[in-house]
């Protein structure tokens, strides 16, 4: 399986050697019948490689959330390209890698979580971005969690989709913004949310709202206390 992913001498001793190996190259198989692309396989495997160094999967009884959070916060070190990665764009990649990889093995304690208000509006953009623009398992698990991540944090008991201003995101994109979030990450952030109420918006959930994310994307930090009618004036 690896020969298929890297060619170089040390880097196929290293995923060879490292535990676990027959788990992983099941998984990888798995994500690979699964129609990923090979570069996504390659960043798996290399997530893998370092979390089956960062955890004692051999322990009796089922892994919790919570513990491959405090493994992959307190994760072995190996640097790829002479780099390591440490934004919470990549940690975030490490927790729910480490999720599908445990959860394909059967030793995931699964969360039972009682099901937010919004949830329905993120199912059904889920199967639209699977559906009619044919996105990758991976991109709409990111965009899910993202999207989840927000609305989580502005939702409200008398809260629906077309409360939500453009000031709420804003304030969750500044929020963000100095809690570590890079300049191209929220970037990539503003464009999940505008693409998500710019869906909710044909749906009749949401009202102009996508095209103020738009403005506050491109207009400089100081203009972003202006309404999105001000901006567009």
């Amino acid at each position: 399986m690896f020969e298929t992913l890297f060619t170089q001498p040390h880097v196929l001793a290293a995923h060879n050697l490292a535990p676990c190996l027959e788990s992983r190259k099941r998984f990888l198989l798995h994500c690979q019948e699964q129609g990923y692309p090979p570069m996504s396989i390659r960043k798996i495997a290399w997530i893998l490689l370092v979390f089956s160094k960062s955890m004692d999967l051999c322990r009796p009884g089922p892994i919790t959330h919570e513990e491959i959070a405090f493994a992959v916060d307190h994760r072995v070190r190996l640097t790829r390209s002479g780099r390591t990665n440490d934004s919470q764009s990549s940690r975030r990649l490490f927790i729910h890698t480490a999720t599908a990889w445990l959860r394909f093995l059967g030793l995931l304690k699964e969360h039972q979580p009682k099901q937010k208000p919004f949830t329905r509006y993120i199912d059904h953009y889920a199967d639209f971005m699977h559906d009619q623009r044919g996105l990758s398992p991976v991109t709409i698990t990111n965009c899910r969690g993202e999207i989840v991540n927000f609305l989580s944090t502005v939702w409200h008991p008398d809260t629906t989709l077309d409360t939500i201003t453009i000031h709420d995101i804003d304030a969750y994109l500044a929020y963000q913004g100095k809690h570590g979030w890079a300049r191209t990450s929220l970037h990539a952030l503003a464009s999940t949310l505008r693409n998500f109420f710019r869906y909710a918006e044909g749906q009749g959930w949401a009202t102009n709202v996508s095209v103020g994310i738009d403005l506050v994307r491109r207009v400089p930090s100081a203009w972003r206390s202006l309404t999105a009618d001000h901006a567009r004036r």
